[in-house]
Parts: C-alpha cells; sequence; structure tokens
C-alpha cells in the first residue's frame, strides 16, 4: 500500500485523519504521512519519531535512569537485544535507529544523513586518538626497570618540562622554581640547587593541570587541584606574589572559574536548546533518564507556547480588522510580542530556571562530539604549542595586546611568558567556536531524519545489515 492509496489515511499513532494537526506538531506534519513497514500501518512523520523517543524513554527509565556505558570500540546505540531498539554500529557520522513494527513486527529503520565534514573530523580524531594510544602505552610497556608508577610520572615529567619550555623563556622557568645564578633549570638540577623530587612533582603535575583546565565540568577534587597547583611553586621563606611569573599563575584558576561560567550560560545553553531540537532517541547515550524528561517538558511546553501564541495572534487579528487606525494596529501588534500572557510569561520563567539548571550540571556540547580519551589527551600536549604560535603569529603583532602586558611586566622574557599564556586563552576561545561548528553541522545532520521505505534498495541493505550486526554481536558474546 502507498501513501496515497487512502483519501483519508489515519495515523496509528494519534488516531489523527485529514488535516488534524499531530501532538507537537505544526500543519505541515498534519500533511506529512509515512508507510514505513509491510503491513496496513500509515502514520505521520512526527509522530512516529515521538513515538520511537517515547520507547527511548521507557527503556532509560526501566534502567532507572543509570547513564549508558560510554562506547570505546565502535559505537552503538547502548539498548538490550530484548528491548524494541536495537543497537546498530555508527559508520561514517550516518546513524541509524530500528524499532519493530508493533503490528507486523517487521523492521522500521530511522536514518540519518551522512556528511563529509564531519566523516573528516571523525578519522582525524581517531588517527590522533590511535597514535596517541600507542606511544603511550609502548612508553608504559617499555619501561622494563621502573614500575608502572614510576614510568607514568617520568613520562608525564618528561612532557610538562616541554609544556614548561614551550611556555616560558629561560629566565621564567628559573624564576619559577626560585632557581638563581645557573644557565638552565637542568644545569641547576645538575648542580644540586634544585632537588630532583621537587622538579618532578612540578613537571609530573603540568599534563594533568593543563587537562583539567581545558573541562568546564570536573568533580570537586579536580577543582581544588588546580586551584592548589600554583602553590607547588612555592619555596621556603618566599611568596607567590614577590615572582611575576608565579603572580600570573594565580590568575589562571580564576579566570578557568570565570570562562566556565560564560560557557554555561551561553555555549552550553546553545547545546542544550540544538539538543531539544532533535528527536532525544539519537543523542540518548550521553544523557540521563532524568535529562531526557526535562527535554520532553520543555518540547511540551514549547509546544504550548506556540498554540497559545496562535490562538492570540488570531484573536488579535480579529480585533484588529474592526480598527482603521494604522498607529493603533502598530501598538496592539507591539504590545502583544513585548507582554505575554500571565501562562505564557509563567511557562517561560519555569524553563529558564529549568534551563540554567541544566546547562550548569551537564555539558550538552558532549551529546555533539563523543569525548575520546586519547584524543584529548594528544590536544592537550599540542594546546601549549598551539598557545605559543597564537603569541608570536597574532598576539605580538597587535600593538594594544603588547602595551597591555608590558604595562604587567617587568622584563622581555615575563612578557613572553604572559603573551603566551594569553595565546593559549585564544586557543581554548577557537576551540570552543570550531566545536560549536561541527556541533551545528551534526545538528543539521541529526534533523534530518528519514524513515527507510519498505521493500526499497535502501530498506533491504539496512536490513541486510542488521542482520549481519546480529550474527556478529552473538558471536562476541559466545567467545
Amino acid at each position: 500500500m502507498n501513501d496515497t492509496d487512502q483519501s483519508s489515511p489515519r495515523c496509528w499513532i494519534c488516531l489523527g485523519e485529514g488535516d488534524e494537526v499531530p501532538p507537537l506538531g505544526t500543519k505541515a506534519d498534519a500533511h506529512d504521512w509515512i508507510h514505513p513497514c509491510a503491513c496496513s500501518l500509515v502514520a505521520h512523520r512526527k509522530c512516529l519519531l515521538n513515538w520511537i523517543s517515547n520507547l527511548d524513554l521507557q527503556e532509560r527509565r526501566q534502567g532507572n535512569g543509570i547513564a549508558p556505558r560510554p562506547a570505546n570500540e565502535g559505537v552503538f546505540f547502548n539498548f538490550p537485544f530484548a528491548a524494541p531498539l536495537v543497537g546498530v554500529p555508527l559508520l561514517g557520522e550516518s546513524q541509524s535507529i530500528i524499532v519493530n513494527c508493533p503490528q507486523c513486527k517487521k523492521q522500521i529503520f530511522l536514518k540519518s544523513s551522512s556528511g563529509s565534514l564531519l566523516n573528516m573530523r571523525k578519522v582525524f580524531q581517531d588517527c590522533v586518538s590511535t597514535l596517541t594510544r600507542v606511544t603511550v602505552i609502548s612508553t608504559l610497556v617499555s619501561s622494563t626497570v621502573a614500575s608502572y608508577a614510576l614510568g607514568m610520572t617520568a613520562g608525564c615529567s618528561a612532557s610538562g618540562m616541554k609544556i614548561l619550555q614551550t611556555l616560558a623563556p629561560n629566565s621564567v622557568q628559573l624564576s619559577l622554581f626560585d632557581v638563581r645564578n645557573t644557565p638552565s633549570v637542568i644545569g641547576a638540577i645538575d648542580r644540586g640547587r634544585l632537588p630532583m623530587a621537587r622538579f618532578l612533582l612540578v613537571t609530573a603535575a603540568i599534563p594533568p593541570y593543563l587537562y583539567l583546565l581545558r573541562k568546564p565540568f570536573i568533580p570537586a577534587m579536580q577543582e581544588a587541584f588546580v586551584q592548589l597547583f600554583p602553590f607547588l611553586f612555592l619555596t621556603d621563606g618566599t611568596s607567590l606574589l614577590e615572582s611575576g611569573p608565579k603572580r600570573n599563575l594565580l590568575f589562571i584558576a580564576p579566570l578557568k572559574f570565570v570562562y566556565g561560567v560564560l560557557y554555561k550560560v551561553t555555549l552550553n545553553r546553545v547545546y542544550y536548546r540544538w539538543a531539544r531540537s532533535v528527536q532525544p532517541c539519537f543523542i540518548a547515550d550521553g544523557l540521563s533518564a532524568e535529562t531526557l524528561e526535562i527535554i520532553e517538558r520543555e518540547n511540551e511546553e514549547e509546544f504550548e507556547i506556540q498554540q497559545e501564541d496562535e490562538e492570540e495572534r488570531i484573536k488579535l487579528e480579529n480585533s484588529l480588522q474592526k480598527t482603521r487606525n494604522s498607529l493603533v494596529i502598530l501598538l496592539k501588534r507591539f504590545l502583544h510580542y513585548l507582554v505575554p500572557s500571565d501562562r505564557i510569561r509563567q511557562i517561560r520563567i519555569s524553563r529558564l530556571k529549568r534551563e540554567l539548571e541544566c546547562c550548569f550540571k551537564t555539558d550538552f556540547g558532549l551529546l555533539f562530539s563523543k569525548p575520546r580519551f586519547y584524543y584529548n589527551i594528544a590536544t592537550t600536549l599540542a594546546w601549549p604549542v598551539l598557545g605559543e604560535y597564537a603569541s608570536r603569529e597574532l598576539l605580538a603583532k597587535i600593538p594594544f595586546v603588547v602595551g597591555l602586558i608590558n604595562r604587567h611586566v617587568s622584563t622581555p622574557d615575563e612578557a613572553t611568558f604572559l603573551r603566551n599564556l594569553a595565546g593559549c586563552f585564544a586557543v581554548v576561545i577557537a576551540s570552543d567556536l570550531v566545536s560549536l561548528f561541527f556541533a551545528w553541522r551534526k545538528v543539521k545532520q541529526l534533523q534530518n531524519i528519514r524513515v527507510l521505505k519498505y521493500g526499497t534498495k535502501e530498506w533491504r541493505e539496512a536490513s541486510s545489515n542488521s542482520i549481519t550486526t546480529d550474527l556478529t554481536l552473538m558471536d562476541r558474546g559466545n567467545m
């Protein structure tokens, strides 16, 4: 049966027909019919997508709202095989969802489009992650004499020293360690003026410190480490305020806090609203059941606001037909948009509170870019290099920035160090904007969800891939 075989099809989900608008839909959704399987069931596209999302939410409620496990070796939708939804590998950033028809039990396939730019980014991230993982593991395994912990400490210390050399000129390094009358930090260690234990402690702490600096959401213990890191440079009888470079380090943690708050009330709110605009079943791996319920409630209230706005607009247009004064018409329309009804005002206030509460608890940007541990390590180590490059090629050529920095330092090397720190901050902003762009592309991809038509070549290919995937997973389970 085709969609056009009936003069007035009836949606098996909302039971609407003809020009009836489906729940949480628009007038255009009322005429968007799909016939996704072999039986006689027909549905609005909007209703089918909402029905699948509700199945997703029900499954997560039955699991007591436990967040799904992270996918490290290939990405799967995390649902048990007994559930209506079945996991399918994500290939080329194109996502698929399978659900069984409640009547004929045939599979219904939903699929998002594939984006070449997103594919290239994923391949790049996978390559960097693999290279970093191989490097880290080979470094630790090759440490046959030292213990595992000592090998990790030595690796972190070597990386930390390289980061310090990238950001801080030689005189600034000596100032940070309170060493004088020596040509370099290594020379101070050889002459016994800098204890090896203190050098290892400070330099080994630099990589995890930078790793945590990049995260807007970290536990309290990790936040305490970020706050206390500058105090590792303290020595007997000295103060962090006595040295310009040490004083600069004190301002990094407060700057991270301020930027984190700005991120949560700006970019994270954008990510939150984008998460609401796509079907929850395509981002469920990164959300708890509680957050999914909040998003569902937000969408329902959004629909309620649209309905009430539409009713108010119709009433306004009817009243304006009786008025010929153009100034009065303009004023009434302005007041209509400026002063909403009490009900709409209450809904918007409650939504704003929930939105801010969610944005201060969850990083919604991770929904559109899955975190990769080894990739994050690689980008953390590359961050100082990019910051120094931005400082040298960009900030050093801006007279205002150079003049501002020179007013707060006493030597050219200290100016270079402070400018490099500013360059790292500029890299963070640029990185967040790039992530925002790729998230926008991902949202556009997830908003373009196609329901594969039953019996087509694409449907048969999806069905064949599903059978192959199930057999592969069964073989893994029997191993």
